[in-house]
């Protein structure tokens, strides 16, 4: 979930320990290990749903959040990223009922100044930022214009949520190459996005854009730190090409990111790259039809 797994992960040095603490926390990221384990094993052991059901539910007993001080607030903010980094995972359905869940909590704990203090506070905003960047094309293409614009070419330069990117020039200056070609990519995927969406069912595809970005992909050594948050770009370009060869690299490209990953919504995005392709729906703007997907891939 992070570009580099450093001393800066909070998932592994705050959210982890909290767990040990923190009985609904704990229920979260049990909920995300037990749905990756059973779906990288043959053997299914243990239902998946029983843990992420008896989350919820543990949710719904402090979903009133007025009554918890900060500190609490911000267990609860934690345990619903949790829950999306489960959907990501399990490629689950349940994507806009958790986001929209997260964002109510969030507005209800009175929004990012009163629970962005302290090391956990920050954690929680920055990472809220980045998924709502990430997820804004998969809940509605006007969203999805308004986040993407701010990446795509001319917009305001490492807009919130995406400033990630670039937070590691400094911490990792022998990785500046390869996070600039990330930034890079991501931000040609916006373009893509953007153009589409207003260019509507009416514009015809242009490989060039596509090309482009296989081009500056294939700059990016094997295995380079970062690369595996490239799931998201990768699916968006995927989208818009038209050429078979094109279509070729990214389908191999996703399976490669599966492989490495084990994240059933990779498969799930596979599937709504096959449908497309053989004729099964026609969606020739993509960017209105994503939301139907309900699935988050990235």
């Amino acid at each position: 979930m992070v570009a580099i797994d450093d001393h800066q992960n909070g998932w592994r040095y705050l959210a982890l320990p909290i767990a040990h603490l923190d009985e609904l926390v704990r229920e979260a990221v049990l909920s995300a290990s037990v749905f990756h384990f059973s779906a990288n094993v043959g053997e299914k052991v243990f239902d998946p749903n029983v843990i992420y059901d008896r989350t919820i539910r543990r949710l719904r007993q402090r979903q009133n959040l007025e009554a918890y001080d900060t500190s609490g607030k911000q267990t609860v903010l934690l345990a619903l990223l949790l829950l999306l980094t489960t959907v990501i995972v399990n490629g689950s359905s349940d994507f806009p009922s958790v986001f929209n869940l997260l964002e109510a909590a969030l507005t209800v704990s009175g929004g990012e100044t009163a629970v962005g203090g302290g090391e956990l506070g920050i954690f929680l905003v920055r990472q809220i930022r980045k998924f709502r960047g990430y997820a804004a094309p998969f809940l509605n293409q006007e969203g999805g214009v308004a986040r993407l614009s701010l990446t795509a070419s001319g917009g305001r330069e490492a807009a919130d949520g995406w400033d990630c990117f670039k937070s590691y020039y400094s911490l990792h200056p022998e990785y500046r190459q390869e996070m600039s070609l990330i930034y890079d990519l991501n931000r040609q995927a916006c373009d893509i996005y953007v153009t589409r969406a207003s260019m509507g069912p009416s514009g015809l595809s242009s490989s060039e854009p596509v090309a482009k970005f296989i081009r500056t992909l294939e700059m990016l050594p094997p295995s380079s730190p970062g690369e595996h948050i490239l799931v998201f770009a990768t699916f968006i370009v995927a989208l818009e090409s038209v050429l078979p060869e094109h279509q070729e690299y990214f389908t191999n490209v996703l399976l490669r990111h599966h492989q490495r990953n084990g994240f059933t919504n990779i498969l799930t995005a596979l599937e709504y790259l096959r449908r497309i392709r053989s004729g099964d729906c026609t969606m020739q703007d993509w960017t209105e039809y994503l939301p139907r997907l309900q699935v988050f891939i990235v």
